[in-house]
């Protein structure tokens, strides 16, 4: 749930990913290097859909630094019309579930 290209360049977060549209992210995203921008909430209605229910979930959750980052970043209309700063701001995602 993190921009993977913030592991090699330190002038981009984690977040930066967020601040494409869905258009333009089409044209970035390589399929060579496939990076989906599905937030905790996403994977919670992807896992109900699929009749599986969590039953432990670890989120990484940001520190004041990381807080700081998302709000630089200037957000996609999806992603700052659709979810709240508390959606948007864990960078990941350890979730195990069962059929429901």
């Amino acid at each position: 749930m993190q921009d993977h290209y913030a592991f090699d360049d330190p002038r981009i977060s984690v977040y930066n990913f967020l601040r494409y549209s869905d258009h333009r992210w089409r044209l970035i995203n390589s399929s060579l290097h496939y990076q989906n921008r599905l937030r905790a909430r996403d994977y919670r209605e992807l896992f109900a859909e699929a009749g599986l229910s969590i039953i432990h979930e670890v989120l990484g959750t940001p520190d004041a630094n990381r807080r700081e980052q998302l709000q630089r970043v200037p957000l996609a209309p999806r992603f700052l019309n659709a979810y709240t700063t508390d959606e948007l701001e864990p960078y990941t995602m350890v979730a195990t579930a069962t059929r429901s």
